[in-house]
């Protein structure tokens, strides 16, 4: 009967390790003379059997087990994580370097190369060409909209990838809500019912309580002069309500901007100052 017993414990856990996919991360990272250690952090539960490695000659090695295909942000003790890599089972090796993006003050550690599962290829090929777009597209509309469909294509021919469901959550940025539920909709029913899936699904039902043309609920703030006011008693047909702080630059600076549009705006919209909060 013990033995039994014991038998039956070492199927649980082969069974529970079966349901994991082992991995081994072989990075090199080039220019990396002042770079001497690399930690990972992957998100969920997962395993990793350390989470520092030296770097010696410009190599790293990490290996662990992860539930299913995951993001791990690598980071060094001298340039910060940039995109990460992503991590399916087998051998995967990444070629890494310090890299600044145009406009950014510090380097990151962005991938260059990496060989392994297509998964892993495919999230370093979506980063970058969203990356691409955002540099290059001025026009925050258009921007939004090419990411948008990028993003829509991969989901649209990989449904049932894990990395759909990572790319998801980022549509919801920029493609809105109705259209990322949609997106949503269309992976398999395993990812949708996934403990990730759960969470962006409630997600999704929160950002839809206040999606555009639904009702928002009335509540009470102080205005600019220390008054207490309910929303219900401001509202004037179409009214701009800004959320602000003095201390806020951005914040001051957007006022200056309303101010300025007021005269465009003041035939359409109700935009008393005196109603903007703090």
């Amino acid at each position: 009967m013990r033995n039994f017993i014991f038998l039956f414990f070492i199927g649980v856990n082969l069974e529970l390790y079966a349901q994991k996919q082992s991995f081994r991360l072989e990075g090199e990272i080039s220019n990396a003379d002042s770079i001497s250690t690399i930690t990972i952090m992957v998100i969920g539960n997962n395993e990793i059997s350390e989470p520092v490695s030296k770097v010696r000659n410009g190599k790293f090695v990490f290996e662990g087990y992860v539930e299913h295909p995951c993001l791990a942000i690598i980071n060094s003790d001298k340039v910060k994580g940039g995109l990460g890599v992503w991590l399916t089972n087998g051998i995967i090796k990444v070629n890494l370097a310090p890299y600044k993006y145009e406009g950014q003050k510090e380097y990151r550690l962005q991938t260059l190369s990496i060989e392994g599962e297509q998964e892993s290829k495919d999230f370093i090929s979506q980063m970058n060409l969203q990356n691409k777009i955002v540099q290059s597209e001025k026009n925050i509309l258009k921007r939004n909209t090419m990411v948008g469909d990028e993003i829509e294509k991969y989901i649209n021919a990989h449904n049932n990838s894990y990395l759909s469901l990572f790319l998801v959550n980022q549509a919801m940025y920029y493609c809105g809500v109705q259209r990322t539920k949609k997106q949503f909709l269309s992976l398999l029913k395993e990812l949708q019912d996934s403990e990730e899936g759960r969470d962006f699904q409630k997600e999704i039902e929160k950002t839809e309580q206040n999606d555009i043309g639904k009702k928002v609920e009335d509540f009470t703030v102080p205005d600019t002069q220390g008054q207490m006011r309910q929303l219900s008693t401001m509202i004037k047909g179409k009214t701009i309500l800004n959320f602000w702080a003095s201390w806020c630059a951005p914040c001051r600076h957007e006022n200056k901007i309303l101010i300025e549009h007021q005269q465009l705006l003041e035939k359409k919209i109700n935009s008393d100052n005196k109603y903007f909060l703090r």
